[in-house]
């Protein structure tokens, strides 16, 4: 494999790389220092929904507050604080059969 592809897909599953530099001169006089790279994720992916429609019937006489439905969406970012989803709902009443 190339080394280079393999760097990059690494990138995603290791978040902290130690290198060591070697800094030579002509009489092969050298030092090395310590390189640490330290990654963050960012928050680069948009929630997905699982489920492209979402459809339900409810039985006529249900209590108001029977679940109807569950939609659930995900989000593929690494850091849990960029994973987090929260959904919410938007209409107007009257684009609404139940209101």
């Amino acid at each position: 494999m190339n080394p280079i592809l393999l760097f990059l897909i690494s990138l995603f599953l290791i978040f902290s790389y130690e290198l060591q530099l070697q800094a030579r001169d002509t009489k092969s006089i050298s030092s090395f220092k310590t390189l640490v790279v330290q990654l963050q994720d960012v928050n680069d992916n948009i929630p997905q929904f699982t489920l492209s429609v979402y459809e339900t019937a409810v039985p006529e006489g249900r209590p108001a507050d029977t679940p109807v439905v569950v939609v659930e969406a995900i989000d593929k970012d690494v850091t849990p604080e960029f994973r987090q989803v929260g959904l919410s709902f938007r209409t107007s009443c009257d684009k609404l059969l139940l209101c």
